[in-house]
């Protein structure tokens, strides 16, 4: 069924996504609450799938809508519009890596 509906969305998305490990390392931001952060970061995930971006960048959105929501203590005002988001990726830095994307056979999206 996942790839019924996301070849309807793309042609290519489907195996751009295939037989990947992707890690997407967090931005450092302050974090002040993490209420509906999860769900922010799959709202994140899923406007990256609908414009079909690269499997990388998308992880990248994804992680920067997460970051923007726990800069606020309530589970959505932390959201700007698509644009700032991408504004504030450019700005922010990355955690460290701690995860060793090499060891697992992974994709670093960072």
């Amino acid at each position: 069924e996942p790839r019924r509906i996301t070849s309807e969305m793309s042609p290519n998305i489907a195996s751009q996504w295939e037989d990947r490990k992707i890690l997407a390392p967090c931005f450092e931001v302050p974090v002040v609450g993490t209420t509906g952060s999860g769900d922010c970061t799959i709202a994140g995930f899923l406007t990256g799938l609908l414009h079909a971006w690269p499997p990388k960048q998308t992880l990248r959105f994804a992680a920067a809508v997460g970051a923007c929501n726990v800069q606020k203590a309530d589970a959505t005002s932390g959201i700007p519009a698509m644009d700032e988001v991408l504004n504030r990726m450019k700005k922010w830095d990355l955690k460290e890596n701690l995860l060793h994307p090499e060891e697992n056979g992974a994709e670093l999206a960072g």
